[in-house]
């Protein structure tokens, strides 16, 4: 058997905003727009893993107990391809409705709490998908512009 070397998976841990890890990448850096591409399927998740989603970001932060926990929290793998770098893109293979989902919870989150510091600098033009449906497209255009909770979904 032989061992095709030009096929690598390039495997990585990667934060949110903040990385103290040794060459450590976020998710937020270099304002890279993740762009979902035209073959994914359109924005599917129902309330329940909505919900479970949410869940699992709050007790990973707050623990069973209450106290704050002060490890990672793993929230899933993603597969992206490679950074177009002069493009600033970067295509989601996998993961898009843990990211379009996160979106949603941030521009939430913007909303409730207009003058907190921390989400005064995330922007929410760092998410674009190229699907054909409708219902997709909405979503994220409502997370850019909308200034209502109701309007967002």
């Amino acid at each position: 058997m032989t061992i095709d070397k030009s096929f690598s998976i390039n495997a990585k841990t990667c934060t949110l905003k903040y990385n103290s890890q040794k060459n450590g990448e976020t998710i937020f850096a270099d304002n890279i727009k993740y762009i979902i591409p035209i073959y994914q399927r359109p924005y599917s998740w129902t309330d329940e893993q909505i919900r479970k989603f949410l869940s699992d970001i709050f007790l990973g932060y707050w623990g069973s107990d209450g106290n704050i926990i002060k490890e990672p929290m793993f929230i899933g793998t993603m597969q992206l391809a490679e950074k177009d770098l002069e493009r600033k893109e970067q295509q989601v293979i996998d993961g898009q409705q843990r990211l379009t989902t996160f979106l949603i919870l941030l521009k939430v989150l913007k909303m409730e709490f207009p003058n907190c510091e921390e989400l005064e600098s995330i922007h929410f033009d760092w998410l674009e998908t190229k699907s054909i449906t409708e219902h997709s497209k909405r979503i994220l255009i409502n997370c850019y512009h909308s200034t209502h909770l109701k309007s967002i979904i």
